[in-house]
């Protein structure tokens, strides 16, 4: 089943809808997770570049720190 999550700048995961927020269709990826928002979800073809330069291409599925 499909499943809408919420993605900050950062692509850090949140439960709900919210200010700066965007939906994305994280597919079946998190099937049987209550709670997303300890993960970063970096989208297909989208990259995140962490603080010390290094950059990931989606599609990325990790652990993160909430800030």
């Amino acid at each position: 089943m499909s499943r809408t999550i919420y993605i900050d700048k950062d692509f850090i995961c949140h439960n709900a809808p919210d200010e700066g927020l965007r939906a994305v269709d994280a597919e079946t990826y998190f099937d049987g997770v209550e709670d997303v928002s300890g993960f970063r979800f970096v989208p297909m073809s989208e990259n995140w570049a962490r603080n010390d330069g290094a950059v990931f291409t989606g599609l990325m599925i990790a652990p993160a720190v909430a800030k």
